[in-house]
C-alpha cells in the first residue's frame, strides 16, 4: 500500500494574502505536506521542477506566466500531479478548458476553506489510489522478472518436446529475453550417475544444495564457450540448450562439465550429446538424440559423454540368447553364492562386450528379465517378507531407470 505521509503541496498566486491563506490551512493533519510556494508562473514553474509536488494549487491569471501556460508546460514535464486552479467567475469558460486539457479541478473566487480542502483531499485521494496501482504495477513487473529464469524453463521444455515453428515462436523468445541464438543449437542431456543411492537418507535441503551446485558449475562451465540455457528435467537430470560453438564442439563442452563436476564435487556426472540443429522447430530431434546417447552410459562407468553421432544407428535389435539364466537359477535354488556371482559376472561381460553395441533398452530389457526369473525363485524358497526388501530395491531401480 501507498505510503499517504509523501503528498507534497504547492501553492503558485500572485496574491500575498492567497498564498498566505492557503498555507495557513494545516495540512499536515490531512496527511499533506506544503512544498514551497511562488508568486507567479515562471518561478512556479522552476518551483515543481524542483520539488516535483504531487498537488499544485495556481491562479489562472498570474504575471510573467498564467496558470493554462503553466498547465500546458507541466504536462509537458510528464510529471504525475494534479493541479487545482483558482479562477474567477468571468475566468470560467478559460477554467473549463483548463480542465479539459488537463486540470483536476477549479475552484471559483471566493472560495471557502473547506471548498479548497475538499478539492485538495479529491485530488489526494486519487493521487494515492493511482500510485498504489503503480505500486502493484510495479511489484507485479518485478515479480514478473523475477520469475523469468522459470518462465524460460518451461518454455524451452515445450520446445524441447513440441515442433514449434520460428513464426510461432518469436514473440514470446523475444518477451522472455532469450540469450540464445534461434538457430545453431545443440541439446546436452546430463545425468547424476548413481544419485538417487547417494543422496539415499540425506535431509532434503543438502539434496537441493547438491544439485543446485551441479547446475550451477554446468552453466558456468558452458558459457565459457557459448550462451546456453540450462534447467532441471528430472531428480537427477538437467538439460542444456547451447548454441552451437564453432571453437568448441558440444562434445568437447560435455566432457569439460564433466571434468568440472568431478573436480568441485563428490559425484560424477554421464551426458547425452545430440547434434546440431538450425531451426527451433528441429529441437526435438536434438532433444531425442541426446536422450538416445544417455541410454549407451550403460556401456560406461559414468563421468563421460556420449555423442548421438557416436552411437550405433541400427533400428532393429537381433536377438540375444541369455545362456546362463538356466544355470544360474539351478545355482540360486542350490545356494551357492559364490557360483551364482561368477555366473552374473560371466553374463555382464558376455553383454558388455557384443559388437556392436546393443541396444542399451534392449539390454536392460534381458537385465530385468533375468532380475524377475531370479526373484521368482526366491519367492519359492523363502518367505515372502525375507525376498520383499529385494523387491522394492529392484523396483526402486527400474523407477530410476525409467
Amino acid at each position: 500500500m501507498y505510503n499517504h505521509e509523501g503528498i507534497r503541496l504547492c501553492v503558485i498566486d500572485d496574491i500575498k494574502i492567497v498564498v498566505d491563506g492557503l498555507t495557513a490551512i494545516d495540512w499536515p493533519e490531512h496527511g499533506i505536506q506544503v512544498g514551497g510556494t511562488s508568486s507567479n508562473g515562471e518561478d512556479g514553474l522552476e518551483l515543481i521542477k524542483r520539488v516535483k509536488p504531487d498537488i499544485i494549487i495556481t491562479d489562472i491569471r498570474m504575471p510573467k506566466m498564467d496558470g493554462l501556460t503553466m498547465l500546458r508546460a507541466i504536462l509537458e514535464l510528464n510529471h504525475l500531479c494534479k493541479v487545482i486552479l483558482i479562477s474567477s467567475y468571468t475566468d470560467f469558460d478559460y477554467a473549463k478548458q483548463a480542465v479539459q486539457l488537463g486540470a483536476f479541478d477549479f475552484v471559483v473566487k471566493p472560495f471557502t476553506k473547506d471548498e479548497i480542502i475538499d478539492a485538495v483531499l479529491r485530488a489526494k485521494a486519487q493521487i494515492v489510489e493511482e500510485k498504489s496501482q503503480l505500486l502493484n504495477v510495479r511489484e507485479m513487473e518485478m515479480k514478473l522478472r523475477e520469475s523469468m529464469p522459470v518462465l524460460r524453463q518451461e518454455y524451452f521444455a515445450l520446445l524441447l518436446n513440441h515442433r514449434t515453428p520460428w513464426e510461432h515462436a518469436s514473440k514470446r523468445w523475444a518477451f522472455l529475453n532469450m540469450e540464445l541464438e534461434p538457430r545453431g543449437l545443440v541439446v546436452l542431456l546430463l545425468e547424476i550417475d548413481g544419485f538417487q543411492e547417494r543422496v539415499a537418507g540425506l535431509p532434503v535441503h543438502e539434496i537441493e544444495l547438491i544439485r543446485f551446485t551441479m547446475q550451477n558449475i554446468m552453466e558456468e562451465t558452458i558459457r565459457e564457450h557459448a550462451k546456453c540455457i540450462v534447467f532441471r528435467a528430472a531428480h537427477n537430470r538437467f538439460v542444456a540448450v547451447v548454441n552451437d560453438s564453432a571453437a568448441a564442439g558440444a562434445t568437447v563442452i560435455a566432457e569439460r562439465c564433466c571434468l568440472n563436476i568431478e573436480r568441485y564435487t563428490k559425484f560424477t556426472v554421464s551426458v547425452g550429446v545430440g547434434t546440431r540443429v538450425e531451426q527451433i522447430s528441429e529441437l526435438p530431434d536434438t532433444y531425442r538424440q541426446a536422450s538416445r546417447a544417455l541410454t549407451y552410459k550403460l556401456f560406461t562407468e559414468g563421468n563421460g559423454a556420449i555423442a548421438y553421432e557416436e552411437i550405433p544407428k541400427s533400428d532393429r535389435q537381433p536377438p540375444i540368447a541369455l545362456e546362463q539364466k538356466e544355470e544360474l537359477l539351478l545355482v540360486l535354488r542350490s545356494g551357492n553364492s559364490e557360483r551364482a556371482a561368477e555366473i552374473l559376472a560371466d553374463i555382464s561381460n558376455a553383454l558388455q562386450s557384443l559388437r556392436p553395441r546393443p541396444n542399451p533398452d534392449y539390454l536392460l530389457s534381458l537385465y530385468e528379465e533375468l532380475a524377475s526369473a531370479a526373484i521368482r525363485t526366491f519367492y519359492e524358497l523363502v518367505p515372502y517378507r525375507s525376498v520383499q526388501p529385494l523387491v522394492d530395491r529392484f523396483k526402486g531401480v527400474q523407477a530410476q531407470a525409467g
